[in-house]
């Protein structure tokens, strides 16, 4: 039978739609897992109770039937022409899938002739579904139950004023915003039966999303792409798939984007809401470094020195170089964090047994065989791709020959030690030195050779030695091969006369020399070559030079010191994280074409990359110190890269007072880059203070691999370790312009 109805249901409306639903319509039904037999016209329902949708009146023996429960997805399919009862008729169909009592999967094709009844159907079952499957907490983020679980300290599941109090200070929210007891009041007047004053995890959930969630950051996404459901706009898998293309330059299917909304949607239903939308920007997987980075991606089949390798400079410290103290733990950190040249200043020790330690100073002394053990152990925890055992060597032949015995016999086949081949003009790949160990230090020249590293990296007192004259032992340097070190003379004499497996090792001040008086020459000259550089010496407090300054030249080791934390550390972590963390990088096509100079650039050479970044709302930020005082928050923006492209200090948002939990910004900024594939940009973030702003955080990375749209920053501690749930939301655009 045909019902009419007095009233077309609003489709934004969800209870007059299952009003409608509950009334029923004629269909044709066709089986598309099986037989695809489409019946003769039937009449569907929802029942009154809401828990499954049959045919009605039902028929004899059929027991035809649809839990809601059951539902696994609810599709519409694309209308079609087609002949019923010799008449042309246009279709239109949704579609549900389903499983049976065994867990098997099924399909079923619903034709009806009124469009509208597809998207009542549709948008009615849909609703039903993420009814039904709503989490148990309605406490959707994991801090937050953490939060919630820290908080609750009886364990009964209520929270009162006094401890939501605590917990907001805790969470950074400032304890005189006066909303706070007013808030509370309303969500525990809103929970039925609750006489006690105190949230319970419902009431808790929503008294947290007054907090948690600054819709007007995400409201033109809304406006934008959202579409009217059920009476608030939302985005849908379609309306996401294309916020996702046009504003996030990321090509999704429909079933990620559905999979993304039941991620993070706090019904686990169909839809996102403005909360989950911010949710979803600030989740992980939204993370400004593009993913792809996280894998080891590049070709790693080119010569050596087409890369940038992680290194080191005076390994064995843990501190200073004058008083520091020198462990094998040193080297153990260095090679987790993926570092691929290790240093070691080696001197005569007692009982024939070579030591390790920073010479003529007060740092404490480690035997050589140890350092040799530890990273016999832990050489390849990071990557398989070969390490490099950079040497200051200061041992007489006999204890050289003590080296030589250890690192053949701890290293064992991991040892390169067999002879070059002559007849190459480039280094072996990366990819072909997998697992092998090669010493860098020089071999025997008229018998012995001038230790010319000593002269930059020593301490004033050292400086004022003359250069030691070193006799190198043959069973040492047999042992070196494809990374010989020799004396730096000159870029012409070193493209006229030098070896291809010979490097050499430039202090910071002729770098920045070389770098100024010739730029592409040096450039040139890394491209045939290894080139090393190190700290020069007065940083005795073991500082470190910025490394984009060898970067930009093409200067493959780029020695830092990993001991001490700070900006520029953290732009090494930046660039080492771009190629799964294995301790190599390719260098961009710039350098490697040898027509670059980072010196002389201007629009005419690249053109120029116009960069807009908005810094949005931070999330979850920690305090700065053990006071207790809730940050008074802002982000300062660094750039490093060639000359030009330098910004230091200018870039700097608004203060926030007193919030850690959600400090809104929202503030822009413009630049160009002349050399972007040579940039990197730190953003910093301090906490104000009357004296020296603390620092709270901070997150380096290549420009190149910054995705743009709408993206999550996750915050890093000193160390370099990431600090838990702490992120800032920032808008990022590029384009290139001639």
């Amino acid at each position: 039978m045909t019902q009419e109805y007095e009233k077309t249901p609003n489709p934004e409306n969800i209870d007059e739609i299952l009003v409608h639903l509950s009334s029923g319509c004629n269909v044709r039904k066709i089986n598309l897992s099986k037989t695809r037999k489409v019946v003769s016209k039937k009449y569907l329902v929802l029942d009154e109770d809401k828990t499954a949708f049959r045919y009605k009146p039902s028929v004899k023996g059929s027991n035809f039937k649809i839990l809601i429960a059951d539902i696994i997805d609810i599709n519409v399919a694309e209308s079609f022409e087609t002949k019923i009862c010799f008449k042309k008729k246009l279709l239109h169909q949704f579609i549900v899938s389903y499983k049976d009592d065994e867990n098997k999967t099924h399909k079923l094709g619903f034709f009806v002739e009124d469009q509208n009844e597809v998207r009542f159907w549709s948008s009615g079952l849909q609703y039903l579904s993420d009814e039904l499957k709503k989490p148990e907490d309605p406490i959707v983020d994991d801090w937050l139950r953490e939060a919630f679980d820290a908080a609750d300290v009886n364990k009964n599941s209520l929270l009162g004023l006094k401890e939501i109090s605590q917990l907001l200070n805790s969470l950074n929210i400032s304890k005189e915003n006066s909303d706070v007891k007013l808030k509370f009041q309303e969500c525990c007047n809103e929970e039925k039966n609750n006489e006690n004053g105190k949230l319970t995890r419902n009431g808790f959930a929503e008294f947290f999303k007054f907090f948690s969630f600054d819709k007007n950051e995400v409201s033109g996404i809304i406006k934008e792409y959202g579409r009217t459901i059920f009476g608030k706009v939302c985005l849908n898998a379609e309306s996401m798939q294309k916020f996702f293309r046009e504003v996030q330059q990321q090509n999704l299917s429909l079933e990620e984007c559905k999979k993304i909304i039941s991620q993070h949607d706090e019904n686990r239903g169909s839809y996102l809401s403005a909360e989950g939308v911010i949710r979803m920007l600030i989740f992980e997987d939204n993370d400004i470094l593009d993913p792809i980075h996280k894998n080891i991606h590049q070709d790693m089949t080119r010569p050596l020195t087409d890369y940038f390798i992680n290194s080191s400079h005076n390994t064995y410290l843990l501190n200073d170089q004058v008083l520091g103290m020198s462990s094998t733990k040193a080297y153990e950190k260095a090679l987790k964090k993926g570092c691929k040249t290790l240093e070691l200043d080696c001197y005569d020790g007692e009982n024939n047994e070579p030591i390790v330690y920073h010479g003529f100073t007060l740092t404490s002394k480690i035997l050589f065989k140890d350092v040799i053990d530890t990273i016999a152990m832990g050489a390849f925890v990071q990557s398989e791709y070969p390490i490099i055992l950079s040497f200051e060597n200061h041992c007489s032949p006999e204890q050289q020959i003590v080296m030589a015995q250890h690192l053949k016999g701890k290293l064992g086949k991991m040892l390169f030690d067999g002879d070059v081949d002559l007849n190459e003009t480039k280094l072996p790949s990366p990819e072909t030195l997998k697992g092998k160990i090669f010493v860098k230090a020089k071999k025997i020249q008229n018998t012995e050779v001038t230790d010319e590293d000593a002269s930059e990296t020593s301490l004033k007192n050292r400086q004022s030695k003359p250069k030691q004259k070193i006799n190198v032992a043959k069973e040492f340097s047999n042992i070196i091969n494809y990374v010989e070190s020799i004396t730096f003379k000159s870029l012409d004499e070193g493209l006229a006369t030098q070896k291809y497996f010979q490097n050499v090792s430039l202090g910071e001040k002729k770098l920045l020399q070389l770098g100024k008086d010739e730029p592409k020459k040096l450039i040139e000259y890394s491209n045939k070559f290894l080139v090393r550089t190190y700290p020069k010496g007065s940083r005795i407090d073991s500082s470190n030079y910025n490394p984009t300054k060898g970067w930009v030249y093409g200067c493959q080791i780029v020695a830092l010191n990993f001991q001490t934390p700070g900006e520029m550390m953290d732009i090494n972590d930046g660039l080492f994280a771009l190629n799964g963390k294995c301790g190599y990088v390719l260098k961009p096509e710039c350098l490697r074409s040898g027509n670059f100079d980072p010196q002389n650039i201007d629009k005419s050479t690249n053109g120029v990359c116009k960069v807009f970044i908005k810094i949005i709302s931070g999330h979850l930020l920690p305090k700065a110190s053990k006071d207790e005082t809730i940050p008074d928050p802002y982000i300062r923006i660094n750039i490093h890269g060639i000359p030009k492209d330098e910004v230091l200090g200018k870039f700097i948002t608004k203060k926030v007072k007193k919030n850690g939990f959600n400090p809104q910004w929202n503030e822009d900024f413009q630049f160009d880059l002349y050399a972007p594939e040579l940039a990197h940009i730190r953003f910093a973030l301090c906490d104000s203070d009357m004296g020296v702003d603390d620092f709270i955080g901070q997150y380096s990375i290549p420009f190149s691999a910054i995705r743009t749209g709408y993206r999550r920053v996750p915050l890093l501690k000193r160390s370099g370790h990431p600090i838990k749930n702490a992120s800032f939301l920032v808008f990022i655009q590029k384009s290139l312009s001639k």
